[in-house]
């Protein structure tokens, strides 16, 4: 399975829309879980587990900003950044055959790596 995509404090903020203490809120209410990542200092929190937030509290905050965006079941497109299932697709593009990733989106299935 290729990399899952993880944020930042200021990138969850930023797609949540609220301040960077209310992620520490949500993750201390297991509303959302931390990715620890060797090396590093910071959290990051799985794209995945954002947008499933994102979905539930959608409806109660008013719009920031106008970037665009689009879902649908395996694909998001949102500030100016397209994902398959989660998964940058930009990282995946340079590294992933074409054909791979169509096959990985139709069946959910991943032979890569």
């Amino acid at each position: 399975m290729p990399e899952e995509q993880l944020l930042t404090t200021a990138e969850v903020a930023h797609r949540l829309r609220i301040k960077p203490e209310t992620i520490y809120a949500y993750v201390s209410r297991g509303l959302l879980a931390r990715v620890k990542v060797p090396g590093e200092r910071s959290s990051r929190f799985r794209l995945a587990d954002v947008e499933r937030l994102a979905s539930r509290t959608q409806a109660t905050r008013p719009d920031r900003d106008t970037a665009a965006t689009m879902r649908t079941a395996t694909t998001l497109i949102a500030y100016g950044r397209l994902h398959y299932r989660g998964v940058d697709a930009a990282k995946l593009a340079p590294v992933t055959p074409f054909e791979e990733v169509a096959r990985w989106l139709w069946t959910g299935e991943w032979r890569g790596d």
